[in-house]
């Protein structure tokens, strides 16, 4: 048997994919994902790049999960007949329209705003969802405040395709679904209406003024990550050698060691970096 990878194809299949996920939003309202990511937005409207080859798989990957799970609310994906087996009350939702702002749930689960999310890392530990997932209960509270629901609450899924990652081989990892029942308080759903209307006025007025910097930042991990490249590791005079615990470790004595010296490289993930320069405003992301 033969096998080698043709990049010929591959670059096909890639380009193929980045033209279907090419799709234009309904009207001239902004969505609420552009306010909660106001200068990535500003940059697709005015100086609009195709997704990059990662972006594209990871699209892939999240579009098919979530196409997928949208069967349970009686949704047909693609020509594959497949068995219909309804979740009570489990709905696909449809796109609205509030305060001048487009939205769209992923679902709707007993009438409130359900949002699907596929994560490639651990899900959060019992007590720090809060922080683990900010940023998809930021965007689960813009849909529940445009909504209106009654009881102010929502439903977060998240499902994680490495659960258990560890980087130890006899402990695999294997993906898993949770479920959150979430409930936000009337105080968080005043402020997050406020939040985005001013975030609208802002957004619309920077279009006409061609101008990106009166914006705030997106969220860091959608500018890009720091990489920590170690120059020269720490050295124990007392051991005689290298040694990874940094200085003042329990297991060497105070000013016995030599600090490692290392350099951070800064990798964009947005495509619209260089034009944005976020490190204008924030330093820490940028090289340092």
């Amino acid at each position: 048997m033969d096998i080698a990878r043709n990049a010929a194809k591959e670059r096909i299949i890639l380009d193929a994919l980045r033209a279907s996920f090419s799709e234009s939003r309904i009207g001239d309202a902004p969505h609420l994902s552009d306010l909660l990511k106001v200068r990535q937005a500003y940059w697709n409207r005015t100086l609009p790049l195709p997704p990059t080859d990662s972006a594209v798989l990871y699209f892939l990957a999240g579009r098919g999960h979530e196409e997928v799970f949208a069967r349970l609310a009686g949704v047909q994906v693609g020509a594959t007949e497949v068995k219909v087996v309804r979740v009570p009350e489990f709905v696909a939702a449809n796109q609205k329209f509030s305060i001048g702002i487009s939205y769209r749930p992923d679902f709707e689960w007993y009438g409130l705003p359900t949002e699907f999310k596929t994560r490639r890392s651990n899900l959060a530990k019992p007590g720090e969802e809060a922080v683990q997932y900010d940023n998809y209960l930021e965007q689960l509270k813009g849909y529940v405040a445009l909504s209106a629901t009654p009881s102010s609450a929502g439903h977060l899924i998240v499902f994680s395709l490495l659960e258990g990652r560890s980087n130890d081989p006899l402990n695999p990892t294997h993906p898993e679904i949770a479920v959150y029942d979430v409930q936000f308080s009337d105080d968080e759903i005043v402020f997050m209406l406020q939040y985005l209307t001013d975030q609208r006025v802002r957004f619309e007025r920077s279009l006409v003024d061609k101008d990106h910097k009166p914006l705030p930042l997106c969220p860091a991990l959608v500018c890009g990550k720091n990489r920590k490249e170690i120059v020269k590791k720490a050295y124990s005079a007392e051991c005689n050698r290298h040694i990874a615990h940094k200085p003042g470790h329990a297991h060497h004595a105070a000013g016995c060691t030599t600090p490692e010296v290392v350099t951070w490289h800064y990798e964009p993930r947005c495509p619209h970096y260089v034009f944005c320069r976020p490190q204008d405003v924030d330093p820490m992301r940028g090289a340092r």
